[in-house]
């Protein structure tokens, strides 16, 4: 790779430009590693910046993060990791920075996990060009990923998803030894924390074709032992049909707004606003990185498994708002497809989905359509709920005609239950257009039994 390239890129990316400025005036060896030089070398777009540092690279990371406005995230204290996140306009720009695993950088370049991550460019030469210990180079030529050494999975099994991540995004193939070693090393993902677990499957699931890259992990063992076990639960017969619910949903995101759908898709379509409304929404992020979106696949991965959904979840550290999501998109979907999907759902259907499903409701919408396997019928029954919490929210939350108080006024009863059940017909009553005044209200509870 031609130095150009390196200054090509830098120029390109004013954060990584600063980043490289700094740590080049600190007077230590540093190089960029992994990813970054592998995408440059294919000429794909690299947005991070990995960096493998002779020295202290937490205390580096820590200085960087103050230099070019950025916050300082440590990643890993026992091997020396760190991560400074910049977020500037746009997308965030992320910078790892790692000390080197061995004495010198060609011992820390045999100890990766992929040869086609074994490169590295000096940061600040980059003429001295690239350098590739273990046949790298040819590797990436051929779009085979293939492991650096006998023991790479040992040393940290999470490598194991990382080459199915790998695989998936650059569209290569696993040299065949590395994918028997994959299969053999498969119970060794039960070692790793669930918090690494969790963000390396996140990736996966990021993906815009993860239920293929869903799939040949669990061809090849992988799915299960990365998820945590919950009252001895076994999950593997369920994955197949989990990862159908993933690839449904794939299907459905490619048709929503796209002006050349085939007929087929076409019965996936949504209309282009409401497509744009819902795209952004899952676009949303959540906790960590991590969006509505990761969240919505990882309910679908789990749909199959049912109850077990919540608790897989919380076994994977996700925060307490993605599990509630992840749970309740899967008891929506399953409450959804119990009932009548074939025809548009009553404003009173709609406002008792949303009042028990609240934010999730939306999720399992989603998800009990990619499962259903067909079209239009379908397309109008969720469109009239995504419609509701979108566009007409008034439908689903209408405003209090009376206050508690005034109910307990209004029919003489002490605080209680009653009072509960009381303004809850109320808002169903509203929903349905029976009342739409606080007179209207009152005749209404003078009139009825709920109170």
């Amino acid at each position: 790779m031609r130095p150009e390239a390196i200054h090509a890129w830098l120029a390109a990316e004013p954060v990584f430009r600063e980043a490289a400025a700094f740590v080049c005036r600190q007077g230590i060896a540093a190089y960029l590693v992994g990813g970054t030089v592998r995408d440059l070398l294919v000429g794909r777009a690299s947005y991070d910046m990995d960096l493998a540092v002779a020295g202290d690279a937490m205390g580096l990371a820590r200085r960087l993060a103050d230099a070019v406005g950025g916050a300082y995230v440590a990643m890993d204290a026992e091997r020396d990791v760190a991560r400074v996140v910049v977020r500037r306009t746009g997308e965030p720009r992320l910078i790892d920075l790692a000390g080197l695993r061995a004495g010198s950088i060609e011992d820390d370049l045999r100890a990766r996990d992929f040869t086609a991550n074994a490169l590295a460019v000096p940061l600040c030469a980059p003429e001295r060009g690239v350098l590739d210990p273990t046949g790298g180079r040819e590797d990436l030529k051929a779009r085979t990923l293939r492991v650096t050494h006998a023991a790479a999975f040992e040393d940290d099994p999470l490598r194991l998803l990382r080459g199915v991540r790998l695989r998936a995004s650059l569209g290569w193939s696993i040299a065949p030894e590395t994918e028997r070693l994959m299969r053999a090393w498969a119970p060794a993902l039960r070692r790793v924390s669930p918090e690494r677990v969790r963000d390396e499957l996140a990736l996966i699931l990021s993906l815009d074709a993860a239920a293929g890259g869903l799939a040949y992990a669990h061809a090849l063992g992988l799915l299960e032992p990365a998820l945590p076990a919950v009252n001895g639960a076994a999950l593997s017969a369920e994955m197949p049909a989990g990862i159908a619910a993933v690839a449904g949903l794939e299907r459905l995101e490619l048709a929503w707004g796209r002006d050349n759908a085939s007929d087929e898709e076409l019965l996936w379509a949504l209309p282009d606003a409401l497509g744009g409304r819902l795209r952004a929404h899952l676009q949303e992020e959540l906790s960590g990185g991590r969006t509505r979106r990761i969240a919505l696949k990882l309910a679908a991965l789990l749909y199959p498994a049912g109850d077990v959904a919540g608790p897989v979840a919380e076994g994977l550290r996700l925060s307490a708002r993605e599990v509630r999501l992840v749970a309740g998109a899967v008891e929506a979907a399953q409450r959804l497809r119990g009932g009548d999907l074939t025809r548009p759902p009553s404003r009173l259907e709609t406002y008792r989905y949303f009042r028990r499903a609240c934010e999730a409701g939306v999720a399992g919408a989603l998800l009990a359509w990619a499962v259903s396997g067909s079209g239009n019928a379908e397309a109008t029954h969720v469109a009239t709920l995504l419609r509701a919490w979108f566009e007409e929210r008034t439908a689903i939350d209408p405003p209090p005609l009376l206050t508690g108080r005034e109910v307990m006024d209004e029919l003489g009863i002490s605080p209680g239950p009653g009072v509960g059940r009381a303004l809850e017909a109320l808002r169903e009553a509203q929903v349905q257009g029976l009342v739409r005044t606080p007179d209207e209200a009152r005749e209404y509870l003078r009139g009825g039994d709920d109170g």
